[in-house]
């Protein structure tokens, strides 16, 4: 049996260099494009986890207002509900964000506007069970709800900073799709290619032995 031609190994190689360098090409797309879409997933959680501490502070004052005007102490379970929420749910945030310093510090600021606010509901709850009507008095003079005002200011601050990264990370994640997607299908016609440009290259060498009455 006589050798291949040359000429089929050359071939054989080329194709098989390209073809590795397209599959690197797409493994590696399809890589940034996992990476992206797990920063999209996180801003997704930032922002759920935010919404649901806001809620919980909104809970937490509702449950001792409630309490002052009823004077009913199962308000109280909603209210101290929220609370031990809140911690776990700030904590939370606290971590998601470890990667991004501005939207840290914004936490951080939160965290220190929440600390008060959480003293003040506690404090007033105390004072309705000594005198009902200076709670009252202190609910009305207006800084619970300039302290709240602030935390739904710096909440918005946080969700829009947040908004505007996810956005970015939206785009990203969108063009690793296409180029994952190119990469794929430029990957898969040269496999075709190739395999086809192979065959020929077969048939060719296969009519050359024959014409000249070699065995395969």
């Amino acid at each position: 049996m006589s050798r291949m031609k040359p000429g089929l190994f050359l071939f054989f190689g080329i194709w098989s260099a390209i073809l590795i360098a397209a599959g690197l090409m797409a493994f590696k797309s399809v890589r940034v494009l996992r990476v992206d879409a797990q920063w999209v997933t996180q801003s997704h959680e930032v922002l759920e986890t935010a919404q649901t501490a806001l809620t919980s502070l909104v809970d937490a004052e509702t449950g001792e207002r409630g309490y002052l005007l009823t004077g009913n102490p199962t308000f109280l379970e909603p209210y101290q509900s929220a609370l031990d929420r809140l911690d776990a749910e700030t904590q939370r945030l606290e971590a998601l964000v470890q990667d991004n310093p501005q939207q840290r510090s914004r936490v951080h600021g939160l965290k220190e506007l929440i600390s008060p606010k959480l003293g003040s509901l506690a404090q007033i709850i105390a004072q309705n069970g000594v005198d009902p009507a200076t709670a009252r008095r202190m609910v009305t003079a207006g800084l619970e709800k300039h302290t709240m005002d602030r935390l739904r200011a710096e909440f918005r601050g946080f969700r829009d900073e947040e908004l505007t990264l996810l956005q970015e990370r939206e785009q990203a994640d969108r063009h690793a799709y296409r180029i994952a997607t190119l990469a794929g299908i430029i990957y898969g016609m040269l496999g075709l290619a190739g395999f086809g440009g192979l065959l020929l290259q077969v048939l060719r060498h296969t009519r050359d032995r024959a014409k000249h009455g070699e065995d395969l």
